[in-house]
């Protein structure tokens, strides 16, 4: 079955790649998107649209495609989940992401696993860097680079 996954890609202007590294074509491939912005005035939802792509070929990959650069305000910090899944596929992968906008070296992407929790306060992310760590520990976290 296909399993295609997710790399950050791009810390000054994020951007994702979409791999398959299994035998089949990941077909009907969609990647969504819940990302907070952890310092707006306003609830802090950030509204991104959904993205499907075709197919992505056995044993390779697709991007980057950027997607970060549209919303951002430079400063802001943001965190959220990616979602990736596809038509068959073996299983839909959720990603972590935190990005700080114009700060290339705080910016960190992890896949999420059964243990995680589905739930999360934003309006607390934004003021207790503990409960950041709650979520997502130091030693999960990939650079994005």
């Amino acid at each position: 079955m296909p399993d295609p996954s997710l790399e950050f890609v791009h810390p000054t202007s994020v951007a994702y790649k979409i791999i398959n590294t299994s035998e089949k074509t990941a077909e009907n491939v969609q990647v969504a998107f819940g990302i907070f912005d952890l310092d707006s005035a306003k609830d802090g939802l950030v509204s991104i649209p959904t993205v499907m792509y075709d197919y992505v070929n056995r044993n390779s990959s697709k991007g980057p495609f950027s997607w970060f650069s549209s919303f951002a305000t430079k400063g802001h910090r943001y965190f959220g989940i990616v979602y990736i899944g596809c038509k068959g596929g073996e299983r839909l992968r959720t990603y972590w992401i935190y990005v700080k906008h114009g700060h290339p070296t705080e910016g960190f992407y992890a896949e999420r696993d059964e243990k995680d929790s589905y739930e999360m306060n934003p309006g607390r992310l934004a003021t207790d860097t503990n409960y950041l760590e709650s979520l997502v520990p130091t030693d999960r976290r990939h650079k994005i680079k």
